[in-house]
């Protein structure tokens, strides 16, 4: 399991990818945060912020379905 200092890790390479526009990888990098810790909120907004940036509706629903 990833521990919460890892999470943070991820979490901000996550972030730096999403400022950077390498969206596909802060993606990955969301979601498998929320594998382990589903309630994350950082990483909830943040996925459903890049969902809306590159215009996929669906998984935009999705993400806001959950919070």
């Amino acid at each position: 399991m990833i521990e919460k200092i890892k999470i943070k890790e991820i979490f901000d390479l996550a972030s730096k990818y999403h400022q950077k526009n390498n969206f596909k990888k802060a993606e990955n990098l969301y979601e498998s945060i929320l594998e382990v810790e589903p309630n994350h909120l950082e990483s909830n907004f943040r996925l459903g912020t890049l969902f809306a940036q590159i215009n996929n509706l669906k998984k935009l629903r999705f993400v806001m379905k959950k919070q």
